[in-house]
């Protein structure tokens, strides 16, 4: 009886693991725009601390990014790369590479977490799934 449980036990483990681990889908594409306050913080020579409109504690980073599935807008969400560094490092005529399913903690596709993206290919992406594939 304790070698069927353990069986029952480990069978499910392993369906729990192994379902809904596909690999997420992406899309490259060039930005054709930056906005936001990261990019204002960034872009602001000299008026960093001078700028009331940038709130440290609020900031915002919008890419609008043209890929060969049409026009993407990304609200990225700070997790692991701060937004004022991603803001440096990406530049209009950059290539991007953003995944358009939600991922979870191990890398896959969030079962039943829906994607990135709606019908009118607006959404949000975490920062650290933000990469740069080629500068301009």
């Amino acid at each position: 009886m304790n070698n069927l449980k353990r069986n029952l036990v480990i069978g499910a483990l392993a369906l729990t693991s192994l379902g809904g681990c596909s690999e997420p889908r992406y899309l490259e594409g060039k930005v054709v725009k930056e906005s936001g306050s990261a990019v204002s913080l960034i872009r602001s020579e000299g008026a960093l601390f001078g700028n009331d409109s940038v709130k440290f504690g609020n900031l915002s980073y919008i890419l609008t990014v043209d890929t060969n599935k049409g026009r993407y807008i990304i609200d990225v969400l700070q997790n692991e790369k701060s937004l004022a560094a991603l803001a440096e490092a990406i530049e209009v005529g950059d290539t991007v590479k953003f995944p358009l399913d939600k991922i979870n903690s191990l890398g896959y596709v969030a079962i039943n977490s829906g994607e990135n993206f709606g019908e009118d290919r607006i959404g949000n992406v975490f920062s650290k799934y933000i990469s740069v594939v080629k500068k301009k």
